[in-house]
């Protein structure tokens, strides 16, 4: 009747908000404000959250489609039209793709924690790059976000942030 009893796994994302960005990299979670680069940390892009990336693999925050992509940066438009950024390190667009590798190809469909770009983080942080990642919401629609606070995040487990719809 309602298998409370049930000895079936569940997975773990069965427990996820179907309405949250979760994590596009292990790292920790810092706010939009401390992010050293003004476009960022002055929001004038749109709100969000960035990550200080200890994994080499990002990955989408959210099902959705690969509005635009580029080495160091896509563009997400999940389902219900809100249009989410990450963009991995600060002038990291300086090294013209050097670094990265795309795993995903504009205009694909994907879910939540498939992988997107690939980082050479040794590579990049040598030549003195920060690759701090910023998960930016540049058309939040009529919805609206409450952001996770600082701490250690896993990608694709972490919820960055979860939103509703306004009224």
């Amino acid at each position: 009747m309602f298998n409370l009893f049930s000895r079936e796994k569940r997975r773990y994302k069965d427990f996820l908000p179907c309405n949250a960005l979760l994590a596009v990299a292990d790292g920790y979670l810092v706010p939009m404000e401390k992010v050293p680069d003004e476009v960022f940390s002055q929001k004038i892009l749109g709100d969000g959250v960035a990550i200080q990336i200890s994994s080499q693999t990002i990955c989408s925050p959210a099902n959705g489609m690969i509005d635009t992509l580029a080495p160091h940066a896509f563009g997400l438009v999940l389902p219900n039209k809100i249009e989410v950024m990450v963009h991995i390190g600060v002038d990291t667009v300086s090294m013209g793709g050097k670094g990265f590798k795309v795993l995903a190809a504009e205009k694909s469909q994907v879910k939540q924690g498939d992988p997107v770009i690939r980082v050479d983080k040794d590579f990049l942080e040598n030549k003195g790059f920060n690759l701090i990642t910023m998960v930016v919401v540049t058309d939040a629609r009529d919805f609206q976000f409450r952001y996770s606070a600082e701490g250690t995040v896993q990608a694709g487990k972490s919820v960055l942030a979860t939103y509703e719809k306004c009224v």
